[in-house]
């Protein structure tokens, strides 16, 4: 009795047998006396009525106060509209005799149509309109387990499943072909899908598809055709989301399409691979490669998009690709420089193949942006599995490495005092030897006591330098800006460190130069030794120059509202991310704080000087013009009249003695003179004389 009532309902009557099934088990069977108010106009109603026997009277009142009356029988529902739609009641239904009816509650639709959401589609299509609870099926269920849409809030998955219709397709269907228009995007609801990553006469392995699965998302994202061939392997149920609705909804909701933006990149169509050659050529590191190498590379670039304000790097981000600009645009900003933009063809981040440094700029997509990007991990790969690209690359890695050098030294390593004036032969051995180190606000980059083996410089971001006041546990600070350079005495002397550096800026770049490498450079171009020594020596200098600090007064660290440290020295201002350093004026002299200081000045051996290992420290009094003690009798002079001649003979100097070790009450200063003689008499004769000679010019 109950199938063939739920059979000829028109509500169920699209439903197969066994889904027709699906819904008698859910109906639970109730009888209700006459009289009895099943549901008052504008209630909410949680019941579904199929009459078996019996009469219910159902009155809608209409606007104006003119009532609708409904006499319903046996075979007839009563409030399907109200549960379907989840509105309040349309009407007041109550019973004109002794009813026996099946109750279908809210809930239990619920849960059936969870389970068997076909079942929904086809009362939606009688109905004529889609039922709320498919709706809240798509949200919770279906949308939400797909990673695409995992991440976005109820309500942007609300908007995205009002847009989605139903399509059924049979067995062997066509769903879209490659090169087709992006139009849409597919959701499996049931059944399964072939995909083919090209054009299916050529017999490629296919790709299987699922309830639950995604297709064509990166088409509708990017507005590409697209780049596979779709089939439904099965009969199949799907869930289509047009692009232009996903134009409008992201329009509203713009987090959608951050979030598929997000987790979307596939490698480029066989159509953009042909670009994307083209695009290669215009980059110098690829200018060069020839056709075969050439389309190997553009194979393994990968297609990514971002959205309007959306932050593609930020500076002191890993430079881990190459970006070519597909479509759209990219604002990039960088400290110290004006704001550029990207178009088009344009491409960033050659470098960061070969380096892998981190980034010196932020870029911001200036409008929704296609970009192909190659990974260094990738291009690496590349060069690993196709020798032949390899070798084809080495010509152009060659040629671009020699312009970066130049470029290097022309943007970092000028702008040091120590490197002014050095020829360009010189400042790229330097460059070579040099070794890049980034350090955080608070990072030791070394302490007090440690073996002093290398000597940094900045290129941005500060440092601070602490020294102990003579021998007490009082602290001199300093604090080195962009372009300075700080633990210089390791270069002349193997002596363990004498104060301790710490990173006073985040993101401070460093570069370091260890002490074997400077020997052997300073070998080849001695001008570099003395460029040292005479930058020293005017530090040591202007540190002399500042009046000491009273014993009673205890020197601090500078506070966090940025003192420059040192006794009685002004507030610094705020540094500038320039690299560029400025030569301090004489008004104004740089100190070194905690350091009483005498110039230093290292000069090279000439012919006329006696030539000695030994370092002579004992100071040696000037010879007297008058004798400073009695005179002595002269032995072996003869007697005249008698009385012994004398004559005055000026006493013997004392011999000088050879002084080996150091004296513990030196100060540092004389300490730093002492080291760099010392550095200058162990180097060889040649050396030497070309020391001497640069003196000399």
């Amino acid at each position: 009795m109950k199938e063939t009532l739920i059979q000829d309902a028109p509500l169920f009557s699209s439903l197969l047998p066994d889904e027709q099934k699906l819904i008698g088990r859910a109906m639970k069977e109730l009888t209700f006396g006459k009289g009895e108010t099943l549901f008052a106009q504008g209630q909410p109603n949680q019941r579904l009525y199929l009459i078996q026997t019996g009469w219910i009277k159902q009155t809608t009142t209409l606007n104006g106060g003119r009532p609708l009356i409904n006499n319903l029988g046996p075979g007839s529902l009563v409030g399907d509209m109200d549960v379907l739609l989840e509105e309040p009641a349309s009407g007041t239904a109550v019973t004109n005799s002794e009813v026996n009816a099946w109750v279908l509650t809210q809930s239990d639709l619920n849960h059936l149509l969870d389970e068997h959401p076909h079942i929904g589609l086809k009362i939606s299509a009688a109905l004529g309109s889609r039922i709320s609870q498919i709706d809240r099926y798509l949200v919770q269920t279906r949308l939400r387990g797909i990673p695409l849409f995992s991440d976005l809030a109820d309500e942007q998955l609300a908007a995205i499943a009002e847009k989605l219709e139903p399509l059924e397709i049979r067995r062997g269907g066509l769903i879209y072909r490659v090169g087709a228009p992006g139009d849409a995007l597919f959701i499996i609801e049931e059944g399964e899908v072939n995909l083919s990553s090209t054009h299916e006469e050529s017999g490629e392995p296919l790709r299987r598809l699922s309830a639950g699965e995604a297709m064509g998302e990166m088409a509708v994202l990017t507005g590409k055709p697209y780049d596979e061939l779709a089939r439904a392997a099965t009969e199949a149920l799907l869930w289509v989301f047009h692009r232009s609705d996903f134009l409008s909804v992201t329009m509203k909701y713009p987090q959608i399409r951050v979030a598929m933006s997000g987790r979307l990149s596939q490698p480029l169509s066989s159509d953009d691979r042909v670009l994307a050659q083209r695009q290669l050529a215009k980059i110098r590191l690829f200018a060069e490669l020839p056709y075969d190498a050439a389309r190997s590379v553009a194979g393994v670039l990968v297609l990514r998009h971002y959205p309007a304000g959306e932050v593609v790097f930020k500076a002191g981000d890993p430079g881990d690709s190459l970006i070519v600009i597909d479509s759209g645009g990219l604002r990039l900003t960088a400290e110290g420089s004006q704001p550029w933009s990207l178009r088009s063809g344009d491409s960033y981040g050659e470098s960061s193949l070969l380096t892998g440094k981190t980034r010196t700029a932020t870029a911001v997509a200036e409008t929704d942006s296609n970009l192909w990007l190659m990974y260094k991990s990738d291009f690496d790969s590349l060069l690993a599995r196709f020798p032949a690209v390899g070798a084809a690359l080495s010509k152009a890695i060659g040629s671009y490495l020699q312009s970066s050098d130049n470029l290097f030294l022309d943007q970092h390593l000028r702008g040091i005092a120590l490197f002014a004036g050095l020829s360009d032969a010189a400042m790229r051995e330097i460059a070579n030897a040099l070794v890049s180190q980034r350090v955080q606000r608070g990072d030791v980059i070394f302490s007090e006591g440690q073996r002093g083996d290398a000597v940094y410089f900045i290129e941005s971001g500060e440092a601070q330098i602490a020294t102990r006041v003579g021998n007490s546990y009082r602290l001199a600070f300093e604090r080195m800006l962009a372009g300075d350079f700080f633990g210089e005495l390791a270069l002349l002397a193997d002596s363990p460190r004498k104060a301790t550096a710490r990173a006073s800026a985040p993101d401070t770049q460093l570069w370091v130069l260890h002490k074997h490498d400077f020997d052997r450079i300073a070998i080849e171009y001695p001008q570099i030794a003395l460029s040292l020594s005479k930058v020293l020596g005017e530090r040591l200098a202007r540190t002399d120059a500042r009046p000491a600090a009273p014993r009673n007064l205890q020197v601090r660290p500078p506070s966090a509202g940025g003192s420059a440290g040192g006794v009685g020295r002004p507030p610094a201002a705020k540094p500038s991310s320039v690299t560029t350093i400025k030569r301090p004026s004489a008004a104004t002299p740089r100190p070194i704080s905690g350091v009483r200081a005498v110039p230093l000045t290292v000069k090279p051996p000439v012919a006329a000087r006696p030539k000695s290992s030994v370092l002579q420290e004992r100071p040696v009094a000037k010879r007297p013009s008058m004798p400073l003690v009695a005179p002595r009798p002269a032995v072996g002079f003869p007697r005249v009249g008698g009385a012994p001649q004398v004559r005055a003979v000026a006493p013997r100097p004392a011999p000088r003695t050879a002084v080996a070790v150091r004296p513990a009450n030196l100060d540092p200063a004389t300490l730093a003179v002492v080291d760099s003689v010392k550095w200058v008499m162990a180097r060889s004769l040649g050396f030497k004389f070309r020391m001497a000679a640069l003196s000399l010019m």
